[in-house]
């Protein structure tokens, strides 16, 4: 196969640019909180709060409304999110510790909270990479109420 003769239709997106904006059901009167989970449901396609609620894909932290106006709507159609490498979140209940959870699965209990164990759906928030500390000993050795996650 021949290289290129002219310039190829890409499009580059940095590594540093982790937000993006996402559809969102324009009718649904709901309040977004900035810094909670959000995800997509793979039945519509729209993003939602990532709860428990129903099977969804996790999309990123969410970081403001969108605003598109038509004529069909005045409501925000679009949410801003952040995909960040790593995020931190409250655990619903219970602690995590450096030697027992790293590396472990946490899913989502609400869209504030994670649990270190599957619930109804499943939904998967991500991977334990660290404890948040809360105290200078918490350096050495953190156990704690919140944690570290890489998402998938």
């Amino acid at each position: 196969m021949a290289n290129p003769t002219s310039q190829v239709p890409s499009t580059a997106q940095e590594y540093e640019d982790t937000k993006g904006i996402w559809p969102i059901i324009a009718s649904t009167a709901t309040t977004y909180q900035t810094g909670e989970m959000v995800g997509v449901d793979p039945a519509t396609g729209y993003a939602d709060h990532f709860d428990d609620t129903k099977a969804m894909k996790f999309l990123g932290l969410f970081d403001g409304l969108h605003q598109v106006q038509d004529s069909t709507s005045p409501l925000p159609a679009y949410i801003r999110y952040n995909r960040p490498y790593r995020f931190s979140m409250p655990l619903a209940s219970g602690t995590a510790t450096r030697a027992g959870d790293i590396t472990s699965n946490i899913y989502a209990k609400d869209s504030g909270h994670v649990a270190k164990s599957g619930t109804s759906n499943s939904n998967l928030a991500g991977t334990i990479v660290d404890i948040v500390g809360v105290t200078p000993e918490d350096i050495v050795t953190p156990t704690g109420g919140q944690v570290w996650i890489k998402p998938p």
